[in-house]
């Protein structure tokens, strides 16, 4: 990109205007410009308008995470917090989770509601990642069993 004064200042002023906090600003902005860096700009179109384009779906992100944060009790030593969608489903699911075991449960959790990678779960719970995939597997078939029992078939 040619002009990186001007599309900071671009971007800076359109996180400024969608985003009230101003550490959730800062950590917006870091994130859009590294993203811009990152990204090949294939000159598909201008620049100021491919910088908008990331930063509105990084604004568009934050608001979507931002509102669906929702704290589950793991029944662990710790306690995660996750996104899930639709909130309505929490209490069955958060039930359905507490019939599998502790480490079932924790893997499930980061996987699919806290969006971990199984090389990053296998590093936290000190495992291989064959074992975190193995277990994983195991207890996909035992949560769908648990809702099941609350009335939610398969898709």
């Amino acid at each position: 990109m040619n002009d990186h004064a001007e599309i900071r200042k671009y971007i800076s002023g359109i996180i400024r205007r969608k985003i009230e906090d101003f550490a959730d600003r800062q950590d917006l902005f870091n994130e859009v410009m590294l993203a811009i860096s990152r990204k090949d700009f294939r000159g598909e179109c201008n620049e100021k308008t491919y910088a908008y384009s990331i930063a509105k779906r990084r604004i568009a992100e934050f608001y979507r995470w931002k509102y669906k944060r929702l704290e589950i009790d793991t029944g662990c030593a710790f306690s995660l917090s996750v996104w899930i969608d639709p909130v309505n489903y929490c209490g069955d699911i958060n039930k359905a989770l507490h019939a599998l075991s502790e480490i079932e449960r924790l893997i499930l959790i980061m996987q699919y509601f806290a969006d971990m990678e199984i090389a990053e779960i296998a590093e936290i719970l000190n495992y291989r990642i064959k074992r975190v995939r193995r277990i994983r597997k195991k207890s996909l078939p035992k949560l769908r069993v648990q809702l099941e029992k609350f009335g939610y078939g398969r898709y």
